[in-house]
């Protein structure tokens, strides 16, 4: 496997300094490097060559080295300065703001309300279709009418995120917009301040180490920072899981809405609700009851046969169970709507990565942004009868079949409790019993000491 492979082009600084293969700091850095791309920060060894700890005293080492744990050095920069900043939040005086609450609340929206009132950074989590947007929403039009001259943006890691929140506001773009990082993941020279009173970034738990420094690092002291996310959802690919480890800080405000909007099928909220608490009896109970949610053995799928109404999920992009492979397969018939996928940004035709639609007749629809337009408009796209889980992150579909081969059981609880929680109505699963246990015993909460720098901080 090349090197590229193993990390993001950001890790390749630690290479670059290590040229040499023969390096003793070679492996060590390829090691450091695979974990950060299972989501930890560091990795602790006891037992390290001292010749290796000596060449780490030099300045510009790839590799930190902190007690027993050893970190990519962008890595350790990251933790640092986040912790550093986060707590600098904390510090900021309470708001008197006094905003009216909206009527119909529950109590736990009512909470994230007198939040909204008082405190200038704050999080507000909650599983799928919990009512985050809905009390986002609520609290952008609450204070227009309080403070129709303050400038409001809101923004997310993808465009398909923001899409939820966008309608809300004029100056909503990509994180990535927003921070001035182009395509290739450079920031430009200039340091990116945002320019807001009132700052809400959506679907955190996708936003990696490096994105949370730089937007820690752009906001000025008077703007009023909501970070909304499901702690639970997967975390950023080739990254931390930072925003769990944020909502575990006692110090940070916050406030977790419980009751879940999006299925009104209470076999679907036990079941992903099962998934997060290892519950097996739990999750045998409700597919022996046979409802809404059933399981079915993998040799039985087909995608030849595919029931089309339900939207095809797997935890692959390629493979013989990879959604590339499968979208080949699964043929639209004639004067059939084709589902699609738009893969890149157009701000021509004001799509997004991630908007899903579909073709008939050579016309594109989208009907959540209301578009329509000739295919030959269209920027890059593929067809979406299959996707795979990480695309999905975002949607809702009435139906879904969930594929779970064995190979599968390498991947975390996450990437299944973000699948079955796109569903609305029903879910199909194809594969064994046994893979699904193995599948909730896995965690990617990976390995990082913010929650410690952060406390130490506080001391």
């Amino acid at each position: 496997m090349s090197t590229v492979e193993y990390g993001s082009i950001d890790h390749l600084f630690a290479l670059k300094l290590v040229k040499d293969k023969e390096h003793p700091l070679y492996p060590f850095c390829l090691e450091l490097m695979r974990a950060s791309c299972e989501g930890h920060l560091f990795i602790e060894k006891e037992d390290v060559d001292p010749a290796i700890d000596k060449i780490l005293e030099k300045k510009h080492a790839p590799i930190i080295k902190d007690g027993n744990a050893y970190y990519l050095s962008r890595n350790f920069f990251y933790e640092v300065e986040i912790a550093s900043k986060l707590y600098f939040r904390t510090l900021l005086p309470k708001l008197d703001q006094k905003i009216p609450f909206p009527n119909h609340l529950n109590e736990k929206q009512k909470e994230a309300f007198s939040l909204f009132n008082t405190s200038p950074f704050f999080l507000i989590t909650g599983g799928p279709g919990s009512g985050k947007s809905f009390v986002a929403k609520s609290m952008i039009k609450a204070y227009k009418q309080k403070y129709p001259d303050k400038k409001v943006i809101c923004s997310a890691p993808t465009g398909k995120a923001l899409s939820a929140l966008s309608d809300e506001t004029e100056g909503s773009q990509t994180l990535h917009k927003l921070l001035g990082i182009k395509e290739s993941f450079e920031v430009e020279r200039t340091h990116p301040v945002i320019i807001a009173d009132l700052l809400i970034i959506d679907e955190c738990s996708m936003i990696s180490p490096k994105l949370f420094n730089l937007l820690l690092s752009s906001l000025l002291d008077i703007t009023q920072v909501i970070l909304i996310g499901d702690p639970h959802q997967l975390p950023p690919v080739s990254g931390a899981s930072i925003f769990y480890d944020i909502t575990t800080l006692e110090k940070i405000d916050q406030v977790t809405l419980l009751a879940p909007m999006r299925s009104d099928k209470k076999s679907i909220i036990d079941f992903s609700t099962a998934i997060l608490n290892e519950d097996e009896k739990g999750l045998k109970d409700i597919l022996g009851a046979q409802g809404e949610i059933k399981l079915f053995p993998l040799e039985t799928f087909n995608p030849k046969t595919h029931n089309k109404e339900h939207i095809l999920l797997t935890p692959f992009r390629k493979g013989p169970y990879g959604s590339l492979h499968l979208n080949e397969v699964i043929k639209g018939d004639k004067g059939e709507k084709i589902p699609i996928l738009i893969t890149k940004n157009d701000s021509v035709t004001q799509l997004t990565n991630g908007d899903i639609g579909y073709l008939h007749n050579d016309i594109a629809t989208f009907p959540e942004k209301n578009i329509s337009l000739p295919r030959l408009m269209l920027p890059l796209y593929e067809k979406a009868f299959a996707l795979s889980i990480h695309k999905s992150q975002g949607s809702e579909f009435d139906h879904i079949s969930l594929i779970l081969p064995e190979d599968a059981e390498t991947f975390p609880k996450e990437l299944l409790f973000t699948g079955v929680t796109r569903a609305k109505k029903s879910i199909h699963l194809f594969g064994s019993f046994e893979t699904l246990i193995a599948l909730i015993k896995n965690k990617k909460h990976g390995s990082s000491k913010l929650r410690m720098r952060f406390n130490n901080l506080s001391k």
